[in-house]
């Protein structure tokens, strides 16, 4: 799979999908048009962890035998067999190899640790890929229900981070396959002996040991302590049959640490 920059990139695609968007609490549902002959799918991670990069947008152009044919900025999505990726359905105009171009514009997520000062860049990769009868696949997925909450506590904040105290990490994962859920905004309060040491929102965050992850620099912690996270934005991600109802209405969670 090719490499750019600081970046890998994979490319499938599959039949035709309904999904459905998200826009703040909304979502809308994407219908399958008529001519819509795949639905096209790319990843894009850091070669060296292997980690996800589901926030660093995502363009594609599709030519064949040096015509343009489809170009689009497309989805940031989460399904059930492939977590965080891009997609969006295409119309081509029969079978035949295609090349698609696959461009990101860099990250605006905070980086943490060895990813401080990566991902920031554009890149470009030019991918081919035959389109016939025999190589068309259908996905189809179970149901899935809310999120499962993750809470990493480390006695400093990792390198790049700024802030003195203990750091609280939250890895929000979907329950059945274990997948990130990118794209959200997490806040969090700390209380001891009723009282509030921490509230505040939790940083979208990339970094080497700890993922794709929320996190703050919360002071100090200590056994006892009552913590609850709030969901303000659910997940702003397309979503695959499947999940097109989950992660959409996610109650606070309330755990002792």
């Amino acid at each position: 799979m090719p490499v750019a920059g600081d970046y890998r990139f994979g490319l499938m695609y599959a039949a035709p999908h309904v999904f459905w968007t998200v826009n703040g609490d909304e979502r809308s549902k994407a219908t399958i048009e008529e001519g819509d002959s795949l639905h096209l799918m790319s990843v894009v991670w850091d070669p060296e962890t292997r980690t996800v990069l589901p926030d660093t947008g995502l363009s594609v152009e599709i030519s064949r035998d040096g015509e343009l044919v489809s170009e689009e900025v497309i989805y940031p999505m989460l399904s059930q067999r492939m977590g965080s990726h891009y997609g969006a359905n295409f119309s081509l105009p029969g079978d035949g190899t295609y090349t698609a171009r696959l461009s990101v514009g860099g990250t605006n997520v905070r980086r943490a640790g060895a990813f401080e000062g990566r991902f920031a860049e554009p890149a470009s990769v030019e991918v081919e890929f035959p389109f016939t009868e025999a190589t068309r696949e259908q996905v189809s997925s179970p149901p899935a229900r809310d999120a499962k909450l993750v809470v990493t506590t480390l006695d400093a904040p990792p390198a790049g981070i700024e802030g003195e105290g203990q750091y609280l990490a939250v890895s929000a994962r979907t329950p059945y396959n274990v997948l990130v859920l990118p794209a959200m905004a997490l806040s969090g309060t700390l209380t001891r002996d009723d009282e509030t040491t921490f509230e505040g929102a939790l940083e979208r965050t990339f970094d080497p040991a700890l993922g794709y992850h929320y996190g703050a620099v919360i002071g100090s912690v200590e056994p006892g302590d009552g913590l609850t996270l709030s969901v303000g934005t659910p997940p702003q991600v397309a979503r695959h049959k499947g999940y097109e109802t989950a992660f959409l209405d996610m109650p606070d969670a309330e755990l002792t640490l």
